[in-house]
């Protein structure tokens, strides 16, 4: 597809309705711009928090924890009585 749209008056442009479809933007989502060396730009789109946890799977239990989770794990224990 290839076209040209104008700019507004507040150099606004419309994302074309096939375009918007193919990176399935919606309204209220996200689009990524970016300009390349060659002065090439592209549009995307972030992916969703359900492609995230996709590709990196379920969590295996080997991760160390942080400090910060390990004093939110003591406070929770401490709040519902719980030994840990």
């Amino acid at each position: 597809m290839k076209t040209s749209y104008p700019l507004t008056s507040k150099s606004q442009i419309t994302v074309p309705k096939q375009v918007r479809e193919h990176l399935g933007l919606k309204p209220g989502r996200r689009a990524k711009f970016r300009i390349k060396r060659n002065g090439e730009v592209t549009i995307s789109r972030p992916p969703t928090i359900e492609e995230i946890r996709a590709k990196l799977g379920k969590p295996d239990g080997t991760q160390p924890l942080t400090a910060k989770e390990k004093l939110i794990g003591e406070y929770l224990a401490k709040k519902y009585d719980v030994n840990i």
